[in-house]
């Protein structure tokens, strides 16, 4: 058994390490020249260094620990909120010192609350009450990868069908200029974007059928290939959290079927991830020229700006410090309204008449020109649960973060067999990203409410049939 077989409740040192690396992060803040650029460094690296340290202390002690869900949000925090701060030509203007302040404590408190939250959860309980139960998936990987691509790419199929020359124009569009995006579906977009969902879980799937066959057979070079296809079609949208999503799902899913881990199977792990992060910058520079100018050598994928920086996540950092000087100085916390606005994100607006917009807020009237009226915006999940009601908030969002954080944990733990792999590795993605912009747990969370009812609902048929056939 493995020390992840175990449950690992919150560690004292875990908790000191947290504190010390927060305290010095706020100590060290510049009080004068906030706004200067790489002004945030030494802050950043402190708090690094509290975000991180509960797992690389975990991990020097059993590799395998790093399939803690805990450990991994804690890696989605400092991903989402402290890459940027940590480059030297990051600057957060406008916002002021006390915004910053804000954010700093913000994020603190939300890792507190995962960390203490960790090992209230965490319960052990029989093996054989696991969340998903085990059924023969080996027949159904292939036809599942089948179906789940034609649902994924159901809207491109509809403008090209066959035409090769069609997809490739779209291609090499810019983002907003594919012959796909252009064509109005009327009541039918909500229903095709939910399907484009289904289309995520062709990757995984791959892994998981080449784990299988042990062989490059011709159903996983089919199915590398419809990988490429739909990674194609998210480059040239600009999808990159979706990328994200499927991207680190497939590498979870690889880890965990090769467990216990060595340092060979980490290392290609970090190449992989270095790798989907190198395609993700890619996406952020051509998404708005088009690929097409990439291959007449006009974009490089690790240009640096004028500001200096190489990396771009979204500036979450930025905005949750202009938001802090905001609210609720300017304007009132969102509360209820806020909380609704995310829930009902991912019901269609047909379904859920007058759903408030998902940001509550009127960000934009804070940021001068240059932004369009229907420009949308992130500032992490910190932010959103600061906006609802404060800190306080945020350390309760922090420990109910940690809740499903275990209730990943029990589906690797307690699963019986690869399919608890694949929901697991999905699962965690879709935590992972909802630390962007929670409106994604509710959003792409409908694939891991599908993938449940239908191996439960198959589960139930071929218990039942297997009774009847030996009754």
């Amino acid at each position: 058994m493995s020390s992840f077989d175990k449950v690992r409740n919150f560690n004292a040192v875990d908790l000191v390490v947290l504190a010390l690396g927060a305290l010095l992060a706020i100590y060290f803040l510049p009080e004068s020249n906030v706004q200067s650029a790489g002004a945030l460094q030494v802050s950043g690296i402190f708090l690094t260094i509290a975000l991180l340290g509960p797992v690389f202390i975990a991990c020097s002690r059993d590799i395998n620990q790093i399939f803690r869900v805990e450990l991994l949000l804690l890696v989605g925090v400092f991903f989402w909120l402290l890459i940027d701060i940590l480059q030297p030509g990051f600057t957060v203007f406008p916002a002021s010192y006390d915004g910053v302040h804000n954010t700093l404590v913000s994020i603190s408190l939300f890792a507190f609350g995962l960390l203490l939250g960790i090992g209230f959860w965490n319960k052990e309980t029989s093996p054989n009450k696991g969340l998903i139960k085990k059924f023969p998936i080996e027949a159904y990987i292939f036809p599942a990868i089948l179906v789940c691509f034609i649902l994924g790419m159901m809207r491109v199929i509809f403008v090209c069908g066959l035409n090769v020359e069609c997809f490739v124009d779209g291609i090499l569009a810019p983002r907003w200029y594919s012959v796909w995006r252009g064509v109005d579906f009327g009541s039918w977009d909500t229903i095709l974007i939910r399907l484009r969902l289904l289309g995520y879980l062709v990757f995984p799937l791959t892994v998981l059928l080449i784990h299988y066959k042990r062989q490059l057979n011709w159903q996983a070079i089919v199915s590398l290939f419809l990988c490429v296809l739909f990674v194609l079609v998210l480059v040239q949208a600009g999808g990159r959290r979706q990328l994200g999503i499927i991207g680190g799902a497939s590498m979870l899913v690889w880890l965990s079927l090769n467990q216990p881990l060595n340092g060979v199977k980490v290392l290609k792990a970090l190449f992989g991830l270095f790798f989907l992060m190198s395609v993700m910058q890619f996406m952020l520079e051509v998404r708005n020229h088009g690929i097409g100018r990439v291959i007449d050598g006009e974009i490089s994928i690790f240009s640096t700006d004028d500001d200096g920086e190489v990396f771009h996540v979204d500036r979450n950092f930025q905005f949750f410090s202009m938001l802090s000087d905001i609210v609720p100085e300017l304007e009132p916390h969102t509360g209820f309204t806020g909380i609704y606005s995310i829930v009902g994100s991912g019901i269609p607006g047909s379904i859920l008449p007058g759903k408030p917009t998902y940001n509550v807020i009127d960000f934009t009237k804070y940021l001068g020109a240059g932004r369009a009226a229907g420009w949308n915006w992130t500032c992490s999940a910190v932010c959103e649960l600061y906006l609802i009601g404060g800190n306080l908030v945020v350390f309760a969002g922090g420990i109910l973060f940690s809740f499903l954080a275990s209730l990943g944990n029990r589906i690797l733990r307690q699963g019986a067999g690869r399919e608890s792999v694949i929901v697991y590795g999905i699962f965690v993605m879709v935590l992972f990203v909802g630390l962007r912009a929670m409106r994604e747990i509710f959003i792409v969370g409908l694939i891991l409410v599908a993938i449940y009812t239908l191996v439960q609902g198959y589960n139930l048929l071929f218990r039942r049939w297997k009774t009847l056939r030996s009754g």
